[in-house]
């Protein structure tokens, strides 16, 4: 026989962030029989801390790995809903596994307990479309306090060319580890833009001019303390010029990439990339 479900005070949630979308996860609630989305989270356990609680529900709920940055929200809630009275949130990038909808144990544990997870979907991280109030008052204030703490800025080139039916992507070989591949990328120097800094670093390390098409997401990263966001930007090739760095440059397709030494979020951003191709029309 199940046990009825037990108290908690304390529901921790994370705002996970991959190439400038997080993850909202589709929730059914039976006896109502209706549907809605919301972050990824749950009540925090007896003896967890609110930071071992969100790393657990994020792998347990999306099958991810994550990294919490040092950027939280925390609420009081004036009126205790449903069963908790505080909601922390965190602010996550994936490390490890691959986003897929995951289970709720205490569905199995707890008779009373009244919600399945059924989806899962990526949302632009800056887009309230259709959010629902309880999401919205954690990403506002998250936001705010992004924005407030500051981060140091990166910029990326994803250069692409034609190369018959499908495309090919420029990678460098890496500073530190020169048997990795790397988007050309670099700091933003002060009064640099995000999309100058990507043509400078384009042009410095793979000795190619490029052309800016569009941004296409941002990722973050945490050293030390200290976080990181590297915004990525579609960009073509115009002409070769002289790089001022002695790196390897190589042009990739997609089913090269599978088989080489490349970081998480550049993956990514090659497989949204594709994806979307392969909706676009024409």
């Amino acid at each position: 026989m199940q046990e009825p479900l037990e108290k908690r005070d304390t529901r921790v949630q994370i705002v996970i962030v991959e190439n400038g979308k997080y993850i909202l996860l589709k929730h059914l609630a039976i006896k109502e029989n209706i549907t809605f989305w919301g972050l990824p989270g749950g009540g925090r356990e007896g003896g967890e801390s609110d930071e071992t609680a969100a790393l657990r529900e994020a792998e347990e709920e999306t099958g991810l790995k994550v990294r919490l940055l040092p950027i939280k929200h925390e609420r009081m809630l004036a009126e205790k809903r449903i069963l908790y009275d505080r909601i922390v949130t965190f602010l996550a990038y994936p490390v490890a596994g691959e986003a897929a909808t995951g289970y709720e144990p205490e569905a199995d544990a707890f008779s009373s307990y009244n919600y399945r997870l059924i989806g899962l979907k990526w949302q632009d991280f800056y887009d309230d479309t259709d959010l629902k109030p309880f999401t919205l008052e954690a990403m506002i204030p998250l936001r705010r306090q992004l924005a407030a703490a500051g981060f140091v800025r990166k910029a990326a080139a994803m250069v692409v060319k034609q190369s018959g039916s499908g495309y090919e992507y420029l990678l460098i070989s890496a500073r530190v580890d020169p048997a990795c591949r790397v988007f050309p990328q670099g700091h933003v120097d002060p009064g640099e833009t995000p999309e100058a800094t990507a043509i400078r670093e384009t042009r410095e390390e793979a000795g190619l001019e490029i052309r800016i098409e569009k941004k296409v997401g941002f990722f973050f990263q945490e050293r030390n303390g200290t976080v990181f966001q590297t915004d990525i930007f579609l960009a073509t090739p115009v002409r070769d010029v002289t790089a001022d760095e002695n790196r390897r440059v190589d042009w990739f397709t997609a089913a090269q990439i599978e088989q080489i030494q490349i970081p998480r979020e550049s993956r990514r951003a090659i497989i949204d990339f594709e994806t979307a191709s392969e909706t676009e029309p024409g």
